[in-house]
């Protein structure tokens, strides 16, 4: 049969197709060598520019997700140890991470804490979202030549023990990026710095083999690269310097830029008035006149002064002049951590956590800086692992603050203004759950301040260092003052607000079981105000069911005529107290709620929403009391019991605000 013109026109047009599809394939697999050929060219381009001579190791860095300073502290003793082991270091904020960092060979370490539910720390949480796959995701591509490791810091305390570190390393992995060594967690509850230590220790040893390098030596040296330089100035050129702009900052510490001044109205005594009874304060601030807002049981972050004759002492220890004036200025791989230009003084106060019992790691990169030898080799025993019982029985049980040991037992420690600043961590805000509705009391933000105060051994007595510069404040008493602005002593502070998980349900008519001892009772009372507040508008409220605990009712029952004015006038349908002290066996509020367990099932059956704030060990207790409800009443299993409290947590009517 021959051809037809429809044939040959078939056979013209697969040719065709076919010649298009070999110059596709051709021209992919062009693409494909032009982007293997930049990776290498990149790759070499990034080792051209070290000295592979002074670095065999390479290029390293250093990631850091970090909330309270904990896991920055220990990324800049990674990169102090890296230098000493042969890597060309950098510690990178993930904040500024951007996936061009990625581009050609790279070796990365991460050291991710987990803050608040098992979430990331807000400075990582852009990034940690590209590798959980969301918004958008991360190129697999690039992550191909990534070789890579996690730390995680964690407490296990909280139910979400060290999620983000888990989820960082598993996530990685699955995009194509290659581990080079083991992941790494450290317990904060327990002991994170003997974990941090054992993990780095084991990683130098595989990175070092794997990559080059050197072995190193024990400690590091001072002789690391600064991410600043420290500027002196007169006052008049100070003046003349405008302040360093939030936009620029440091996303963990952006906060000393938008906390504003407020004035303390009441600060008054919670609790009994009895030797070893303890302080509980409640404290009021006036926001009339600042930019500050708040949702009821929203969370006011403090930011608390150092000691003055403290901070004074330790710069006359240290040779700097605290009434001369600085600016910092920062590489471009570097933000800002706290405003300037300011006074030494004001560093001291404001910024420096020189208060604070110092870690071990933050001794051990002291170490380099004490010129007298006994000193110098009593700090790096403290610092050692073989000095762990040391440093917990002569540093850590008597509550020796940072301050302290410099002046008193390390004295020859000698460092420059640019090296302090970058080696001591910084101070960072406490955060205390509102107790006050913000529509009862929408100018005046209400807190319950627990004073930490204690005598220790050694003959010591350890404060806590916001709660004692809260209970020192004195109400502003209308008259115009500077207050808390230097010195501490006056009616100031400076604060700011940040959101709550609390929020109580639209519907004003679904019952809430709160569960709040000792000073976790204030956000309850903040909810209460507010559905006191609801019924006077003439809204249906449901029921409102309140667990409380505490020592003795006459010593640390506080709000005590409050919560029982609330259950006279039916705002608290149900009180429910615990006085561990009084009776033959200690009473938790977790033991009431087995008792009531019919009744609390009815409630959850019912919509009921949850409010649990206090410790984590009672947060844990509580948990575990009402799964057990689940299982008793519910008859449920326990997987299925799991899995019930997981659906009122996803749905938010299983709200927890807990602290170790």
């Amino acid at each position: 049969m021959e051809d037809t013109e429809e044939d040959h026109r078939w056979a013209y047009y697969t040719r065709v197709c076919v010649a298009v599809s070999a110059l596709a394939a051709v021209q992919q697999c062009l693409a494909w060598n032009r982007r293997i050929s930049a990776t290498k060219t990149k790759e070499r381009r990034r080792n051209s520019i070290i000295d592979l001579s002074k670095w065999p190791g390479g290029a390293l860095t250093v990631y850091f997700g970090s909330q309270t300073g904990t896991a920055e502290c220990f990324a800049q003793i990674v990169a102090a140890e890296g230098i000493v082991h042969g890597f060309k270091t950098t510690v990178v904020d993930l904040e500024d991470f951007n996936e061009e960092q990625f581009e050609g060979a790279h070796k990365a370490i991460f050291i991710m804490a987990t803050y608040g539910d098992g979430d990331p720390t807000d400075n990582a949480s852009e990034f940690y979202n590209l590798v959980a796959n969301k918004a958008g995701g991360m190129s697999s591509e690039r992550l191909r030549s990534l070789h890579y490791t996690v730390f995680g810091l964690g407490n296990t305390q909280y139910e979400h023990y060290n999620m983000a570190g888990r989820t960082m390393y598993e996530n990685l992995h699955k995009l194509g990026a290659q581990r080079m060594f083991e992941y790494g967690e450290g317990d904060d509850d327990h002991e994170l710095e003997e974990d941090f230590e054992e993990w780095k220790e084991a990683m130098w040893g595989v990175l070092v083999k794997r990559f080059g390098g050197m072995g190193g030596v024990d400690g590091v040296d001072k002789a690391v690269d600064l991410p600043f330089s420290v500027k002196m100035l007169t006052e008049h050129e100070a003046a003349a310097i405008a302040s360093t702009e939030e936009s620029k900052a440091a996303c963990s510490t952006r906060f000393h830029w938008h906390a504003v001044d407020a004035c303390v109205s009441i600060n008054r005594e919670l609790r009994a008035q009895a030797p070893g009874v303890g302080s509980t304060r409640h404290v009021e601030i006036d926001l009339q006149g600042t930019s500050v807002g708040y949702h009821t049981a929203d969370n006011l972050a403090i930011l608390p002064l150092n000691d003055a004759t403290t901070a004074e002492k330790l710069c006359a220890q240290l040779g700097y002049d605290p009434d001369s004036f600085f600016i910092l200025e920062h590489d471009d791989n570097h933000k800002p951590v706290f405003p300037t230009p300011c006074t030494v003084r004001d560093a001291f106060l404001r910024f420096m956590d020189i208060m604070a019992i110092p870690r071990r790691s933050l001794l051990e990169q002291l170490t380099p800086y004490v010129e007298d030898d006994a000193e110098r080799e009593a700090m790096h025993l403290l610092s050692s692992k073989e000095g762990k019982e040391k440093y917990h029985r002569e540093v850590e049980e008597p509550g020796w603050t940072l301050a302290d040991l410099i002046l008193e037992r390390f004295s020859s420690l000698s460092m420059t203004l640019d090296h302090f600043l970058h080696v001591v961590p910084h101070l960072h805000p406490r955060y205390y759950t509102i107790s006050s509705s913000s529509s009862v009391s929408p100018s005046r933000v209400h807190i319950t301040v627990a004073v930490l105060e204690q005598d220790r051994s050694q003959g010591r007595l350890y404060r806590g260092i916001c709660s004692s510069f809260l209970s020192s404040l004195e109400p502003h008493d209308g008259a115009t003052v500077e207050g808390a602005t230097i010195d501490g002593s006056g009616s100031k502070c400076r604060v700011f607000v940040r959101e709550s998980t609390f929020r109580l349900p639209a519907d004003s008519s679904i019952p809430i079981i709160m569960i709040g001892p000792g000073t976790g009772v204030a956000p309850m009372r903040a909810l209460l105000q507010e559905r006191a507040w609801q019924k006077e508008q003439g809204l249906s409220v449901g029921r409102n069911v309140l667990y409380f605990g505490c020592r003795c009712r006459d010593q640390d029952y506080i709000y005590r005529d409050e919560l029982e004015a609330y259950q006279a006038d039916g705002t608290l349908d149900s009180l429910r107290l615990a006085f561990s002290r009084e009776g033959s066996s200690k009473v938790y509020v977790q033991h009431l709620l087995r008792e009531d367990a019919a009744e609390m099932w009815g409630l959850l059956e019912g919509g009921a929403y949850v409010y649990v704030c206090g410790g984590t060990k009672m947060g844990t207790d509580v948990h575990s009391e009402f799964n057990h409800i689940a299982q008793s009443c519910g008859l449920m299993g326990v997987e299925e019991s799991k899995e019930y409290m997981k659906g009122l947590h996803d749905a938010g009517r299983f709200v927890q605000e807990l602290w170790s």
